[in-house]
């Protein structure tokens, strides 16, 4: 999978020597194909999530978010959720900027983030606080103590917890400027969070405005810096996720209706056992034990 506009350059060579590219989405599917991969090579095979285990109602006891902060939970209190690696791609600022620009520090919300550091050795709860602080002072102006709540988790929460946390939360929300696939926001749907996320790459697969809260975006830009300078990617609208942001917040009325039908949708077409019938083990065991299979040479 990529998730930028295009495929970096080579790519299509060596992927034109494989039998198969397997891609998750058919927004991969056109970019393979655009950039120069055999059309008939390409094939979309969803990823999938596992239901049973990110599962509403196995959930007894929502992830204790009061006992990590100083902060004063509520019945009323709205939770966002964002899961994400610290990078560029992941738009953090937009979602920042976004959050801050939408409630004040009398509002009874907290954005709760899950990251974990790219390429870097700084991936505490602490640094990234610090990098918030000093962010929010150049983007508005304020220190955090005149803003909304803004709580950075430990970075190795168990697996095991996962679920919990995702119930701890009125709504997953991540502006990201492309996806491949979109692992926390299914993760999200299966366990019945309204999602809030930008509508482009791989996301176009399975959000929708009936089932979640398609974010717009202000067109593509190009990426400036880094391996892949010259393509492009999506800019996530900052005053769309700000009108998204409060309309969970004064809505929670339609949250209960749009996970269950985000727990139908991840039930009924991300879950292991309805994967294609090309991906079962005996299809994929039949293709390499076939003998008009010829394998590549060792690229």
């Amino acid at each position: 999978m990529f998730e930028t506009d295009r495929v970096p350059k080579g790519w299509p060579d060596r992927m034109n020597k494989m039998n198969e590219i397997w891609v998750p989405t058919k927004f991969q599917e056109k970019v393979f194909v655009d950039g120069g991969v055999r059309p008939e090579s390409v094939k979309v095979v969803p990823e999938v999530v596992d239901v049973h285990f990110f599962d509403p109602e196995k959930v007894t006891d929502p992830y204790d978010l009061a006992s990590e902060t100083s902060f004063d939970f509520s019945e009323s209190t709205t939770v966002y959720l964002s899961i994400f690696k610290w990078e560029e791609r992941k738009a953090w600022r937009v979602l920042l900027t976004a959050y801050f620009q939408a409630f004040s520090a009398e509002d009874d919300v907290v954005l709760v983030l899950l990251t974990n550091g790219y390429h870097s050795t700084s991936s505490s709860a602490k640094d990234f606080m610090n990098v918030i602080e000093e962010f929010a002072l150049e983007a508005v102006g304020k220190p955090l103590n005149e803003l909304p709540q803004v709580h950075v988790l430990p970075p190795h929460i168990p697996q095991d917890s996962m679920p919990s946390l995702y119930k701890a939360a009125n709504a997953f929300v991540l502006p990201s400027r492309g996806e491949g696939w979109g692992r926390p926001h299914v993760e999200a749907m299966a366990m019945e969070r309204p999602v809030i996320a930008t509508f482009w790459s791989g996301t176009t697969e399975y959000m929708t405005e009936e089932n979640s809260y398609p974010l717009k975006i202000d067109g593509l830009v190009e990426i400036t810096e880094g391996a892949f300078r010259g393509h492009k990617w999506a800019d996530p609208s900052v005053e769309h996720l700000k009108e998204l942001m409060i309309h969970v917040k004064k809505h929670p009325e339609y949250l209960l209706y749009s996970g269950w039908r985000l727990r139908a949708l991840a039930n009924r077409t991300q879950r292991p056992d309805n994967a294609p019938h090309h991906m079962s083990k005996e299809s994929i065991g039949n293709k390499l034990n076939a003998d008009e299979v010829h394998l590549h040479p060792t690229i």
